[in-house]
């Protein structure tokens, strides 16, 4: 307890399970499924647009398997963490300097 004040509670459970989340997501496909297999669906749709000529689908598909692979979502819970644990600390420290 610091000075009578955990600061923001929300933003404290905000960090804490964004922070469980992401790990727990890459951590899973890494060590027990070794292969993401929404990343490998993703790269056989993009091969069969690539034959087929349309180049369009094929981004599309390749932007999917980007923003949904492993380390990108460990990349955007660890930034929600970042960010939520910058305002809970900012919390803690406007209840410090309104008892001072």
């Amino acid at each position: 307890k610091v000075y009578g004040s955990f600061g923001s509670v929300c933003f404290g459970r905000i960090l804490n399970v964004s922070l469980v989340l992401g790990w727990v997501y890459r951590m899973t496909e890494r060590w027990a499924f070794d292969a993401c297999r929404h990343i490998k669906f993703f790269g056989e749709k993009m091969e069969m647009a690539n034959k087929n000529g349309d180049h369009l689908k094929s981004f599309v598909w390749m932007a999917l398997a980007a923003v949904l692979s492993p380390t990108a979502v460990l990349h955007y819970c660890t930034g929600i963490t970042l960010t939520a644990a910058f305002c809970h600390a900012r919390s803690v420290e406007m209840v410090m300097l309104q008892k001072f």
